[in-house]
């Protein structure tokens, strides 16, 4: 039986597993601790006020400490949309190091400008977005999360997820000391109306004036030179040539492996919370080394088909299709022009299958997931301020839990049913060219051989 999983691909493109000094900090054979300190009595109430009314968001003054290190001065606010509505006073929060001193390098926690501490929101099993990234740095340059027990005055606020901050700081970790090109958040600007305002960052054509895209794309790098013409360059290439021309003009511009690989990620983990959907929760740089665009990955709460962009509530986000696309008013063309290009849906299906061998299944993933959930647990079962209960979590770790709005899948039966879903969609794009070898080599194990081994 011909299958597309057979497919020999050698593919290189980067990867997040590198060394840095905050390498001791994303250490997750154990549960990180960092204790903050608010002198501000009513700390809670002012964070809170000032994120739900502020639209400037700002930062309060605190101290941090991770073992041995103490910051006495970093900056500290919540941070979320959705996940700010979580009915407990257990929000996430952002944590700046150098937000009152950013011109000083020793200012920086191990490196790091910045961290993320997110709450867990819609995700009974604390793995989500821990898994998705390890997983996904085979192949592209990730984040790194680790599960960290938070403290703030010395009380047990809660197990959260520690992120690396997509930043300046980052994408020179990634691609090098001098990389200073541009960041783009995939996120509508801070006075867009509505929660439906961040949900437009499709990457489509509007047009040659940079204004329209400031309602999409917040640039977070080189802020004063406020430069959006290498975007609107990369989104003309992708969108306005004809499919045979457009190769030409987008390959210079946007690292379209390094993509196909990232949607092909959203889509194995039914990841529709992302570009794929929501049309949201991604960066995009643009490397000063090479010119072109890459896409990074944000926001992996909703991983393993928690989101259900444009699909019905009982609709089975295991069986979603590997080349899915959103209703036709929700234009996705970093898919669905990709995908028109042959040569790109070939190599797309390819990646997909090769993510599949890369132990995408139960009996490679299932050990993982006891590590992961023996090592949190104590510190679950003690968050007394988590969204859901200790039963939720140790049921929703191998079977589906709750019902309606609040269904998710298990982590341990979404890999095992996932991976046999997209096999069978594979196999049945298989053709026979599809077979590849990247190398032959004879193996002679007897005394005789010939001049060529």
């Amino acid at each position: 039986m011909k299958s597309l999983l057979v497919c020999v691909l050698a593919l290189d493109i980067g990867s997040s597993v590198f060394a840095d000094d905050s390498d001791p900090f994303f250490d997750d054979t154990v549960v990180q601790e960092v204790r903050v300190t608010i002198d501000d009595p009513n700390w809670y109430n002012t964070l809170y006020n000032a994120h739900a009314n502020d639209p400037t968001d700002p930062y309060f003054p605190a101290s941090f400490t991770w073992g041995d290190v103490t910051l006495a001065q970093i900056g500290i606010r919540f941070k979320g949309n959705s996940s700010f509505g979580i009915p407990t006073d257990k929000k996430s929060f952002k944590i700046d190091f150098d937000e009152y001193d950013e011109d000083n390098p020793d200012a920086q926690f191990l490196g790091l400008s910045a961290l993320a501490l997110n709450n867990g929101f819609k995700d009974p099993s604390f793995l989500r977005e821990k898994m998705f990234l390890d997983y996904a740095s085979q192949w592209l340059s990730q984040i790194r999360a680790v599960h960290t027990r938070v403290y703030v005055n010395d009380e047990y606020w809660g197990l959260y997820i520690a992120v690396e901050q997509v930043d300046k700081t980052f994408v020179q970790s990634r691609f090098g000391e001098g990389e200073d090109g541009n960041l783009f958040k995939a996120q509508a600007s801070d006075d867009a109306d509505g929660p439906q305002g961040d949900f437009g960052s499709s990457l489509e054509w509007l047009g040659t004036e940079p204004e329209p895209y400031y309602e999409r794309y917040q640039l977070k790098t080189n802020e004063a030179a406020n430069d959006y013409s290498g975007l609107i360059a990369f989104i003309d290439a992708l969108n306005n040539p004809s499919l045979a021309d457009m190769p030409a003009a987008l390959e210079p511009l946007f690292n379209v492996e390094s993509g196909l690989h990232s949607m092909a990620l959203n889509l194995l983990f039914a990841h529709l919370d992302s570009y794929s959907g929501s049309a949201h929760n991604y960066y995009i740089y643009q490397r000063n080394d090479t010119g072109k665009f890459t896409h990074i990955h944000w926001d992996l709460n909703e991983t393993f088909g928690r989101f259900r962009f444009g699909l019905p509530q009982n609709y089975n986000l295991q069986n979603l299709p590997v080349m899915w696309l959103p209703p036709p008013q929700e234009y996705r063309p970093l898919m669905e022009r990709l995908w028109n290009v042959d040569v790109y849906q070939k190599q797309y299906l390819r990646i997909m299958a090769k993510m599949l061998r890369a132990d995408f299944h139960g009996n490679s993933m299932d050990p993982r997931i006891n590590q992961l959930a023996d090592l949190i647990r104590d510190d679950v079962y003690a968050d007394t301020r988590k969204q859901y209960s200790n039963t939720a979590f140790e049921t929703n770790l191998f079977n589906d839990y709750g019902n309606g709005p609040d269904f998710a899948y298990g982590i341990k039966s979404f890999f095992s049913n996932r991976y046999t879903n997209v096999r069978a969609q594979l196999d049945g794009y298989a053709e026979v060219t599809d077979v590849q070898f990247s190398e032959l080599m004879s193996v002679n194990e007897t005394v005789m051989f010939d001049a060529f081994s």
